[in-house]
């Protein structure tokens, strides 16, 4: 991790019962600066499964409500993204979390995190084989409010 700005002010991490299992796990983060400011995100019950998925997303403007995905063999690439994240509440209890062999690449991300609370609950999230390469990503989310329950 090299040139990497991480603000975060009155963020709450409320992190129980968690269990993360991360085996070869290639974590390369360049020049990002994390910014995330008022964004709540409620997730209770969420279960991902992302096997072999390369996500590749140029240019991409995401607005999603009452969304489910599934995906699998999935291949998706993701540069120039912008993503704005503003009064985010995250609160993560009992979340099991298992990535193998993922490779995250992050270069020039731009993530900006002010007032953080994550509220995850019996989230088990699944990662395998991953690739994911994210270049020059700005993520900007005003005032989103992700709430995904029982979802599979």
């Amino acid at each position: 991790m090299s040139n990497v700005d991480f603000m975060m002010n009155n963020v709450d991490f409320m992190m129980n019962n968690v269990d993360f299992m991360m085996s070869n796990v290639d974590f390369m983060m360049s020049n990002a600066d994390f910014m995330m400011s008022n964004a709540d995100f409620m997730m209770s019950n969420v279960d991902f499964k992302m096997n072999n998925v390369d996500v590749r997303m140029n240019n991409v403007d995401v607005r999603m409500n009452n969304v489910d995905f599934k995906m699998n063999n999935e291949y998706i690439k993701m540069n120039n993204v912008d993503f704005k994240m503003n009064n985010v509440d995250f609160r993560l209890d009992n979340v099991y979390v298992r990535m193998n062999n993922v490779d995250f690449k992050l270069d020039n991300v731009f993530c900006k995190m002010n007032n953080v609370d994550f509220n995850m609950r019996n989230v088990d999230l699944k990662m395998n084989n991953e690739d994911i390469k994210m270049n020059n990503a700005d993520f900007k989310m005003n005032n989103v409010d992700f709430k995904m329950n029982s979802v599979d």
